[in-house]
């Protein structure tokens, strides 16, 4: 279950970062949503060591939020926010598809833990 979440999570960072250097040809200071649930308390500190062996460096809040991206106001919503990469300036730029990364999707979460957690090859 380890390995499955994160795995998820990193290739969710990956995706909005990589959306957001095409978009605003540059990685901002990003901020990490994590749910207080069991997984997340569980792995945090097996998250954190992924995101530092990727090269990741964790930055306080305030510290994320003197991005000029956290100024950003998009110019039109979507019921289903994806967040403000996805939902505000991919989509205010043009970006029609790909708002979402795959790992939102139940079904891709429901076959990847089946795959990973419960019948692993």
């Amino acid at each position: 279950m380890r390995q499955l979440y994160i795995q998820i999570i990193m290739e969710s960072i990956e995706y909005y970062d990589e959306m957001a250097q095409t978009h605003l040809r540059r990685s901002p200071k990003h901020v990490l949503l994590l749910h207080e649930m069991d997984l997340s308390v569980l792995f945090i500190g097996d998250l954190v060591d992924a995101l530092r062996d990727k090269g990741w460096t964790i930055i306080s809040p305030a510290d994320a939020y003197h991005d000029e991206i956290s100024q950003y106001q998009a110019e039109r919503l979507l019921r289903y926010n994806p967040g403000r990469m996805g939902g505000g300036i991919a989509l205010n730029k043009g970006q029609e598809k790909g708002l979402w990364h795959h790992t939102l999707d139940e079904a891709y979460l429901g076959k990847r833990f089946k795959d990973v957690v419960l019948q692993p090859k």
